[in-house]
């Protein structure tokens, strides 16, 4: 039963992503995308990835003397958290890509390929550290659990950020923009779900499996905002000229 979830989690991922790649695509623009959201996310979830192998490694390392598919059972968790970060940083290519150079500065363009830069070279100096004292032997075995869930604890922070700036940038801009309902609509459940996997699979850490409950509640927020929106749009557009000559008009 837990390899079937597992599998639905993780083909549930790739393909809530493919909505959001087939909208900017059609667009040819990454309007309405934050950077802050993806580079953030992006950080998180290779955060939450190296939590998770921190706890898995005994499990993992017994794969050379078990064959493919128990080695693939053994190490459902940190397979299932691969996914996201591929798919986080296809969407970010997506959005350097389809950048709207006539609508942002150069400036704009630069600020964001730096971000994703930084975003891949953080997590990276997190491994590099945990293999130093894991291999070196420089710490504790406790210490080093100390450190994944460290590690952990600051990709629910992340996370928690993540979101600011998505909801911002919708606030601001009245409407979706690129942002793809659909993906929402898709991955927030998908996230309730990481998280219930999580708790019931074995060694079982609550800084592996809080990000994705943060992310599912900043989820939520965005589907209602984004539904409000298209309600407030339709209600306006479905308006009568008698109707508006009846609404009151204030000058500045």
């Amino acid at each position: 039963m837990s390899v079937v979830l597992a599998v639905v989690l993780i083909v549930g991922t790739l393909i809530s992503y493919i909505p959001q790649y087939v909208s900017i695509f059609k667009s040819k623009s990454s309007e309405g995308l934050s950077f802050l959201m993806m580079g953030l996310g992006l950080a998180s979830s290779l955060l939450t990835l190296l939590n998770t192998v921190m706890f898995y490694w005994e499990k993992l390392t017994c794969c050379s003397t078990l064959n493919f598919y128990q080695c693939l059972a053994n190490n459902l968790v940190p397979e299932q958290l691969s996914i996201s970060p591929i798919c986080l940083i296809v969407l970010y290519l997506f959005f350097l890509y389809y950048f709207d150079k006539k609508k942002q500065t150069l400036r704009d363009y630069v600020i964001s390929l730096a971000f994703f830069a930084i975003s891949m070279i953080v997590p990276i100096i997190f491994a590099t550290a945990a293999l130093l004292m894991y291999f070196g032997r420089l710490v504790s075995p406790t210490k080093l659990i100390e450190f994944a869930r460290l590690v952990g604890l600051l990709s629910a922070i992340l996370v928690f950020v993540q979101w600011a700036p998505q909801v911002i940038t919708t606030l601001r801009l009245g409407k979706a923009g690129a942002l793809s309902l659909p993906m929402l609509l898709i991955q927030c459940p998908g996230s309730f779900l990481v998280v219930g996997f999580q708790l019931t699979a074995p060694l079982s850490e609550w800084t592996t499996w809080s990000p994705s409950l943060v992310s599912g509640l900043a989820q939520a927020l965005l589907i209602i905002l984004i539904l409000f929106f298209k309600l407030r749009t339709k209600c306006y557009k479905s308006r009568t000229p008698e109707e508006d000559f009846l609404v009151p008009k204030f000058e500045d």
